[in-house]
């Protein structure tokens, strides 16, 4: 993934500011419909977490090992919840993250495919409310 791009516009793109203000208080609907991610293959789909996904993110703790075996999405999970964190924690107590992997080709691969692209495919009205 060279170019990363807004692709198309969002599904809640019609919807207000004050509609999505209404909504985006909630974790697990922020999670469900808010992300966009790409697939291996390019193509563009609407994130919502799988089973594995879904346990894992209803038993996080402070510490969390996780021993993962592939395919189950578990980097693009952790990537959306730090991403939704950072965009979403109160101004008093802000989230940073970052991304650690085995190369740094890697870490910008995991970067641009599973936060960028994410975040840069958010409604339009989100993206001018965290600009400002």
């Amino acid at each position: 993934m060279n170019e990363i791009i807004k692709q198309e516009d969002h599904q809640l793109e019609n919807m207000s500011f004050k509609e999505l203000s209404s909504k985006v208080n909630d974790f697990w609907w922020r999670i469900s419909n808010l992300y966009y991610i790409v697939s291996d293959e390019g193509k563009r789909f609407s994130f919502s977490p799988n089973e594995t996904q879904e346990e894992l993110l209803k038993n996080l703790w402070y510490m969390n090992l996780i021993l993962k075996s592939r395919q189950h999405g578990i980097t693009t999970v952790m990537c959306l919840l730090f991403l939704d964190k950072c965009l979403f924690s109160s101004s008093q107590h802000p989230q940073k993250a970052q991304v650690i992997a085995h190369t740094r080709d890697k870490a910008t691969e995991i970067f641009q495919s599973k936060i960028l692209y994410p975040y840069l495919n958010l409604p339009q009205t989100l993206l001018d409310y965290f600009r400002d």
